[in-house]
């Protein structure tokens, strides 16, 4: 049976001038039903594509659930994570934000003529679907329901992540994407758990639960524009990364702190280059672009050695796996990423003193513009 899409108004019912009438907001209780089956589920990108409905303004309102998905790519299958939610629950939002199911209605008439007009016809319009499941979404539903055995490690679980082991391990999993967003924060964590010798699933299970509220929140990589491939801004930003000094390099400043700890830090020259190149990105192309280039910084950061080191005397192989990216502290158990203020916004001044942005004029005007 072709899927059903929602009922939407004739346009022949316009008015003269071409534009429906707006009809008045409604009382909640007076709403009709919906024609949603009781269970089905969405992605955030459907709800935002639909219902114009960002997850992440309606997190404390509506549950999201974390569930995987697997692309059909046979030579290079890809796993990947994404949140849903009950449809109805983001239709109802959606009468709630346009002031009843009649305007939501009149909403969608009226977008939908903006589209054709656009498109031309090219692309059909982004109409909601309802009463056809993807086969993803079908397997999250499952999910859901609890239908996946509770015992021992399923096949879900392995497709998900090589991490998730026990019961705990995957009630830890579906929190950190429900935190963070993004499966990277999962695996660099028990990543890193590996390197430090912690295989136990009772100390990952601490461990972990430790890193959910001691890592930041980590911002997604979003915006659909980027840095052209010819553009002079992105061949002088790769160069910069590309120079990123060790350990040992001229173009280190060595800190002593009074407690004796030693802080290999990149050079106020180099900084003043980087920060520079930033501004410049940010000035011309904004903050879309700006939201995937401070990614490339925070890898190169992250995944070079011997980099923005803490050199401590008494636990110096300790700090010699920091490396200034995401660090797991064996001996107190802590977490921390000093690397994460290359991808954070506008710093207050109470840590803005405390950054690298400090360091030199160009980082204080950089972190004005953003």
């Amino acid at each position: 049976m072709p899927p059903i899409r929602k009922h939407l108004l004739s346009p022949a019912k316009l008015n003269k001038s071409g534009k429906d009438k707006i009809p008045p907001p409604t009382d909640p209780a007076t709403w009709r039903e919906s024609l949603i089956p009781p269970g089905e589920m969405i992605t955030s990108s459907q709800a935002y594509k639909w219902y114009q409905i960002k997850h992440l303004d309606v997190l404390n309102e509506i549950e999201w659930e974390p569930f995987m998905s697997l692309t059909h790519n046979v030579q290079r299958p890809i796993t990947r994570v994404t949140l849903v939610a009950s449809h109805r629950k983001i239709e109802r939002k959606a009468w709630e934000k346009h002031g009843g199911p009649e305007r939501w209605d009149t909403y969608q008439i009226r977008r939908k003529i903006q589209w054709n007009k656009q498109v031309k016809g090219t692309r059909p319009y982004p109409e909601p679907i309802i009463g056809k499941l993807s086969d993803n979404q079908a397997v999250a539903k499952l999910q859901l329901e609890g239908k996946i055995p509770p015992d021992g490690q399923s096949p879900t679980d392995l497709l998900l992540s090589k991490y998730v082991t026990s019961t705990n391990l995957r009630q830890l999993y579906q929190e950190f994407i429900l935190r963070f967003s993004v499966p990277w924060v999962w695996e660099k964590c028990n990543s890193i758990l590996d390197s430090a010798g912690v295989f136990a699933d009772a100390a990952r299970e601490i461990h972990l639960g430790n890193a959910l509220v001691m890592l930041p929140l980590y911002p997604l990589r979003t915006g659909r524009r980027q840095l052209r491939a010819k553009s002079s801004l992105r061949r002088r930003m790769a160069d910069v990364l590309r120079r990123a000094p060790r350990k040992g390099d001229s173009n280190m400043d060595v800190i002593k702190h009074p407690s004796g700890q030693i802080l290999h830090v990149w050079s106020k020259a180099y900084l003043t280059e980087l920060y520079e190149i930033l501004k410049k990105i940010f000035d011309r192309y904004g903050m879309e672009v700006w939201k995937k280039v401070r990614y490339n910084v925070y890898h190169t950061v992250s995944t070079s050695p011997k980099m923005n080191m803490i050199a401590d005397p008494l636990r110096h192989e300790q700090y010699d796996r920091c490396h200034g990216s995401m660090h797991f502290n064996s001996y107190d158990g802590t977490w921390s990423d000093p690397a994460f203020q290359w991808l954070a916004g506008k710093a207050e001044p109470g840590s803005f003193i405390h950054s690298e942005r400090s360091r030199c004029q160009a980082g204080i005007e950089y972190n004005e513009v953003l």
